[in-house]
């Protein structure tokens, strides 16, 4: 009925466990007191933290979220209804076109962390090329295109703040000439002043759908639309 990814990580592990309390024994019925209880828990230091640049707030929400997830499952599963029926105006559509994730990859070999290698048995070029370093937009470009034959995807996302800004806009770009139909948009992570977001996207009308948390939240609004 309901699909949610959430980061792991210890803060997320930890919020989840303080929830304990808050969960175990209670009608399904407090869902939304559940929810705002585990929320408000630390809330302002966390924030405060988040805008000296630490993510411990926003990792916060995601436990919030995770935990909201299950529990609107739950209730879904009790009344016999999907979760769609939980949210807003009720179901609105049938289907959803699911967003195509693309993200810069380092050298996995130059690292001894134990990275999946393995690809044997395995007779498409998405399972060769997901381990591969992608760093260019060529190889960004063979990323979506194998995403694309493997899964149907239309529309990409590429998960940036990983190189210069510029670097990311030539990879963004490449991916609208291989996708001139699909919606493509990029996600900096919040690395980009307020000035470099206006200098880089500007041009961009035509090009991507959006940028997403071009800036830091303490230095503008998260979502830039073109």
């Amino acid at each position: 009925m309901w699909g949610w990814r959430s980061p792991g990580g210890e803060t997320i592990q930890t919020s989840l466990e303080q929830s304990r309390e808050r969960v175990i024994g209670q009608s399904i019925g407090k869902m939304r007191s559940m929810v705002a209880s585990l929320h408000n828990a630390g809330r302002s230091a966390d924030f405060e933290d988040f805008g000296k640049g630490s993510w411990t707030f926003e990792l916060r929400i995601n436990a919030v979220a995770a935990l909201e997830a299950a529990l609107l499952d739950l209730m879904g599963k009790f009344l016999g209804v999907p979760v769609a029926e939980l949210l807003g105006n009720g179901k609105q559509r049938d289907n959803v076109d699911v967003l195509g994730y693309l993200f810069f990859i380092g050298d996995g070999h130059a690292t001894p962390l134990d990275f999946r290698r393995g690809t044997e048995g395995l007779d498409h070029d998405w399972y060769r090329l997901r381990d591969e370093a992608a760093m260019t937009p060529q190889h960004i470009v063979e990323l979506a295109q194998a995403a694309h034959d493997r899964y149907g995807f239309k529309d990409f996302k590429l998960k940036g703040g990983a190189l210069a800004g510029e670097q990311e806009i030539a990879a963004v770009t490449a991916l609208h000439k291989a996708f001139p139909d699909a919606r493509t948009t990029i996600d900096p992570n919040g690395a980009w002043s307020l000035e470099e977001a206006i200098r880089l996207c500007k041009d961009l009308h035509g090009v991507i759908a959006y940028a997403e948390d071009p800036c830091g939240r303490n230095k503008a609004s998260p979502v830039a639309r073109f």
